[in-house]
């Protein structure tokens, strides 16, 4: 929903950029305009349905300068109550509307799509989405958050396992954070990226199947997968949506 209707020309991308306004200090980062977006066919902005876009960089991502995290496959374990980070540069809180330049990070615990209806039982959380957050509120996503990266450990390595999407305010209690499934929309996000003749088919998203209609690329890498945050990025009890 942020891509969407968007001009690229008008935007860019920073990867690696904790404080990208203030020069990110002592960490190297990438910054690249957009090429391009390529905004899932199935979107649908009214019931939030199939909100995933692909962004294309200008210029490519050394992938032997920056480390990439792996999305979500669906056959990522995960089940209820595992322990997920969210970073974004949103709202600190459901009233402060000051902006925040240093990217923040919380720890929620993931909730099922099938367990977060009970939360939201008009049927606004759809099959590819899933909720995080606390019973008790007070640790969420909120405005400015959306898009930004749900990820989870698995055997030691960060994986994307969803995209920040909606949420009734920021932190309520008995109201998690409702985000976009990267498991569901994996094999339409690794498709678009791996079929992309600019994207080198030995990138660790596409190498693995051989069964792309694609099999050979230039070697020219555009990313479209989120870098890892540096390690001291500062925690907050309310990321924001």
């Amino acid at each position: 929903h942020c891509a969407e209707g968007r001009n690229p020309a008008n935007d860019g991308v920073f990867v690696h950029a904790y404080q990208p306004f203030w020069g990110n200090p002592k960490v190297r980062f990438h910054f690249s305009k957009v090429q391009s977006y390529t905004v899932n066919p199935d979107f649908d902005n009214g019931p939030n349905k199939s909100d995933t876009a692909i962004i294309t960089m200008k210029n490519p991502l050394d992938l032997e300068d920056f480390e990439t995290v792996d999305l979500a496959s669906p056959s990522t374990p995960v089940q209820d109550g595992d322990i997920v980070n969210v970073y974004g540069f949103g709202r600190l809180s459901e009233s402060d509307d000051s902006s925040v330049e240093t990217l923040q990070r919380v720890s929620m615990a993931y909730i099922s799509s099938a367990s977060c209806q009970d939360y939201y039982p008009d049927g606004d959380v759809l099959e590819d989405m899933f909720c995080a957050g606390d019973e008790d509120g007070g640790r969420d996503a909120c405005s400015g958050d959306s898009g930004g990266p749900l990820v989870k450990q698995v055997d030691g390595t960060n994986v994307v396992l969803g995209l920040v999407l909606w949420g009734d305010g920021c932190g309520r209690a008995d109201k998690p954070g409702v985000y976009t499934s990267v498991q569901y929309h994996y094999d339409w996000i690794r498709s678009t990226v791996c079929d992309d003749p600019n994207v080198d088919i030995l990138t660790r998203l596409c190498f693995d199947e051989p069964s792309l209609s694609r099999m050979t690329a230039s070697s020219t890498v555009p990313s479209s997968i989120p870098s890892a945050a540096p390690s001291g990025t500062p925690s907050s009890p309310l990321l924001s949506t």
